[in-house]
């Protein structure tokens, strides 16, 4: 955790994370709109924001790390990759995909001068999931699905 916390404070200097509780609240929360505050903002929040963070603390060390990105900017699997680029330091992954920005080269350019973006999206077209994973069913996957000779997982402990 060391190593990502030091990543992070370099390229968010004056990062002040939000501390939680109790972890197991935190996973065995019942309602899943109460996920929502952990969240860096409102869900219909429309500011012209392209990206915010928020870091959640648990009194045990544990992380929670909330993400809202525009999508003006990024969809789904642009969210997807950054996060993974963005985690690989923690991880000691030094091989990761790189973004390629070349896309513009097969476009005509527009002119979108007179585009007024609606409201967004409101609260009443959002829906909270929430996935839990047992650890004996996390344990299965990475079995299944990694060479455990060059993976050294995390291991995953509750606390108070």
């Amino acid at each position: 955790m060391m190593l990502w916390w030091s990543a992070m404070m370099r390229v968010f200097p004056t990062l002040k994370p939000k501390l939680i509780a109790n972890l197991l609240l935190f996973l065995w929360q019942p309602e899943p709109i109460e996920l929502n505050k952990f969240l860096p903002r409102e869900l219909d929040d429309v500011r012209d924001l392209i990206l915010a963070i928020q870091i959640n603390v648990f009194k045990c060390g544990g992380i929670r790390i909330g993400v809202c990105i525009s999508h003006k900017v990024a969809d789904a699997l642009s969210l997807v990759m950054f996060i993974t680029s963005w985690a690989a330091p923690a991880r000691g992954d030094t091989d990761t995909a790189r973004p390629q920005f070349g896309m513009a080269n097969f476009f005509s350019l527009v002119n979108l001068s007179g585009f007024k973006p609606n409201t967004g999206i409101t609260k009443e077209k959002i829906v909270t999931k929430r996935f839990v994973f047992s650890a004996s069913h996390v344990a299965a996957l990475r079995e299944k699905y990694a060479d455990s000779n060059t993976v050294d997982f995390p291991k995953t402990t509750y606390a108070d």
